[in-house]
């Protein structure tokens, strides 16, 4: 399973709602997420990248 995301908004929906399996990693990326849009300047995407993840 394959997904893009265009940002940490997206990416956080997906953990919190589709995600296949709950635990450490999953809360981690959550939190990273969370904290995206301070990190990136308030758009959550760095350099203009979209955000993937495979599960």
């Amino acid at each position: 399973m394959s997904h893009r995301f265009c940002g940490p908004y997206d990416a956080l929906d997906f953990l919190e709602h589709e995600w296949p399996s709950q635990g450490k990693r999953q809360r981690r990326a959550i939190g990273d997420c969370r904290a995206a849009p301070s990190y990136a300047g308030g758009n959550g995407v760095q350099g203009g990248r979209a955000i993937q993840a495979k599960a």
